[in-house]
């Protein structure tokens, strides 16, 4: 019998059912969660190129020296900025005039000159921005600068003690500095007084003076006398440093290794001096005044830059008169180093402290 119109109908609907069945056998199977691994058993990479733990689809962790590779090239690279910084800004001195250069630090960069200085300071030191020392050096440019304040032995001894690595502090630095300052200071037997001054007056031994009375101090030991200066010296602090003029230069240059801000000098015209063959008669001496932090004069009325005071008989003894101007307009306590008498409103160190004892 043929069929009704309605079987026919039904015929296809079959068809498409079993056609249906056949597709569904087809179908890719689901992905199955946790193990973060496709059908041919390989990693699954997510976002942040890890493969996810199996359990609990945690991410697995990154071998350590992978991560250490990431951490320090982020920190070298912090370093290196602090460099190159330096170093930019020592092509911008060269390149400007002086005055275009300070304004260009103070009101185009908004830095500070002792914080350009410092910088510069760092750049040019070729044992920071040696390669076998960068991976060791801290990405801090307060802590760079004590670090380039360090004498080639003192570097070399922190650097085989790790005082210098990469999470060494300022404060770690500046310690170290005063320890290797007071061992190198000529002690003898020093009386050095307790606490700390708002004024220091030092009158150093220069070396290169020619035949002196006295033992003078050598150039390592001057420049580890600023860790003593700085020992002794309070938060705000004027230091007056005496100076002759053939190593004024060279003082210029301590004040600034030792970390201190010049101020301005004072001339003593002693009204005679010796006269080198073919040269002007020296007839004075400098007393350079510095400071660090903001300390401030008690007064300057009457307070010069050249002053004419009676010469002493003795070799370097310095006029009384010089200690009570310098008192009558800084602060107390004052602290007198290589003091070899007692001046009123200071406090000695040295170990000669009784040398030209005046008689009352």
């Amino acid at each position: 019998m043929a069929p009704t119109r309605s079987n026919r109908d039904k015929a296809p609907a079959k068809g498409q059912q079993a056609a249906a069945r056949v597709a569904g056998k087809s179908k890719p199977p689901k992905k199955r969660a946790g193990n973060g691994r496709g059908a041919s058993g390989t990693d699954l990479r997510g976002q942040r190129g890890r493969a996810t733990n199996d359990s609990a689809g945690r991410a697995e962790p990154l071998p350590r020296k992978v991560w250490a590779v990431k951490i320090l090239k982020v920190w070298q690279a912090a370093l290196e900025s602090i460099i190159e910084t330096g170093r930019l800004l020592r092509a911008a001195k060269k390149d400007l005039d002086h005055g275009e250069f300070m304004k260009m630090v103070k009101e185009d960069i908004g830095f500070s000159i002792s914080k350009a200085e410092r910088l510069m300071k760092i750049a040019a030191d070729a044992r920071i921005t040696d390669s076998a020392h960068v991976p060791i050096m801290p990405p801090c440019w307060g802590t760079l600068y004590e670090i380039a304040k360090l004498n080639k032995t003192d570097f070399k001894l922190a650097l085989r003690t790790g005082i210098i690595r990469p999470d060494c502090e300022r404060e770690r630095i500046k310690v170290f500095r005063r320890i290797q300052a007071n061992k190198r200071i000529k002690r003898g037997n020093v009386i050095t007084p307790e606490g700390t001054f708002a004024t220091i007056f030092a009158d150093p031994a220069w070396p290169d003076m020619g035949r002196l009375p006295y033992p003078a101090l050598t150039m390592e030991e001057l420049r580890h006398l600023g860790g003593l200066i700085e020992q002794k010296a309070a938060k705000n602090c004027f230091l007056f440093l005496c100076v002759p003029e053939s190593p004024l230069e060279l003082a210029l240059d301590l004040i600034r290794e030792w970390g201190w801000e010049f101020v301005s000098r004072i001339i003593w015209d002693k009204g005679a001096g010796i006269q080198p063959t073919g040269q002007p008669q020296i007839t004075h001496e400098f007393t350079i005044i510095a400071r660090r932090g903001k300390p401030t004069f008690l007064t300057t009325k009457g307070f010069r830059t050249c002053y004419r005071w009676p010469r002493p008989g003795e070799h370097s003894r310095k006029p009384p008169e010089m200690f009570a101007e310098f008192a009558r307009v800084t602060f107390d306590p004052r602290l007198e180093m290589f003091s070899r008498e007692k001046h009123d409103g200071w406090e000695q160190h040295g170990n000669e402290i009784s040398k030209f004892q005046r008689v009352a």
